[in-house]
């Protein structure tokens, strides 16, 4: 069995003080006069763009991410040193030891009073040497289990990203379709009830049947789970009041037709209909006039977004 005397103890102790204390010095020195030629020259350039904004730009790094890295790296640094020297001191005891045996008389070199003797300083000299390796061994395989913990953190942290990129993809694709499905629903309406609708003077009424057979929204209805995970507050009001908005023009051009309807029915004469249509056509026309300034609010809020999430 290992004897751990107080000098083993001792020697133990101020030994594992030298390796953090020299771990944290090599930290230091690299922060300062001996970081290489090319980190002085990225940081240099980090300064100048923290001194002048909109100069050159880069992706914060993130800080979550950046510290794992951090925290492994200075454990890699301090593994080696200890590593290095537990399997020194191995080698010593081994030589050691070889020197011990070869110091035996040749003369019944095997007998019990040299065994003795060889015992007793092998237990001197190789085992206080082993012991202190030992204790080393112990301190890394330490380190490596805080190393593997970090990895692991690291893992899950890539992991967090991957879902978070995944995500933001899945929103982005949702605001373009919501983005085009405007645009092309914008297009399709200003040749046809649109046209119609903004050469309608003032006392006249809109006698143009809207078709309302057609399902004409189709993304934002299927998608409201994502829209509400939007990290835009202000994007995800704008969606939806664009959205009631249409829904609300709709709702006019439906009260439209049905006074058209009831004009072709017998319900209500010609001039019961006019007069209907022409005291309806105002709300009409603003909430046509709401519906295109809100759309238009709401194409620059995505482009935006976009914008800043690529």
């Amino acid at each position: 069995m290992i004897p751990f005397t107080p000098s083993v103890v001792t020697m133990a102790v101020t030994i594992t003080s030298v390796v953090l204390g020299s771990s944290a010095i090599i930290e230091s020195l690299q922060r300062c006069a001996n970081v290489p030629k090319q980190i002085r020259v990225q940081f240099a350039v980090r300064i100048i763009i923290v001194t002048s904004p909109g100069l050159l730009e880069f992706p914060p790094m993130n800080e979550q991410k950046r510290r794992l890295q951090d925290e492994r790296e200075l454990i890699e640094r301090r593994i080696g040193f200890p590593q290095k020297l537990a399997w020194g001191l191995v080698a010593f005891g081994l030589f050691l030891g070889l020197l011990g045996l070869m110091a035996l008389p040749d003369a019944n070199r095997f007998g019990l009073t040299n065994l003795s003797a060889l015992g007793s300083y092998l237990q001197g000299s190789v085992s206080s040497v082993w012991a202190l390796a030992g204790l080393l061994f112990i301190y890394v395989a330490f380190l490596g289990q805080k190393q593997q913990l970090l990895l692991q953190q690291e893992e899950i942290q890539a992991e967090k990203e991957r879902q978070e990129s995944d995500h933001q993809k899945r929103v982005n694709g949702v605001l373009r379709a919501i983005q085009y499905e405007l645009e092309i629903l914008d297009e399709y309406y200003a040749i046809t009830s649109g046209k119609h609708l903004a050469a309608l003077k003032e006392g006249q009424a809109y006698n143009v049947y809207f078709s309302l057979t057609e399902k004409y929204f189709i993304v934002y209805p299927n998608n409201t789970e994502i829209v509400g995970q939007i990290d835009d507050p202000e994007l995800c009001k704008a969606i939806v009041r664009t959205y009631n908005m249409a829904n609300f023009l709709l709702e006019m051009y439906r009260i439209n037709n049905w006074y058209l309807e009831r004009c072709f029915s017998g319900h209500m004469t010609e001039q019961q209909t006019d007069k209907k249509l022409i005291e309806h056509a105002p709300s009409l026309k603003r909430a046509d006039a709401d519906l295109k300034s809100e759309t238009s609010v709401l194409l620059a809020k995505i482009n935006g977004y976009l914008a800043k999430h690529p």
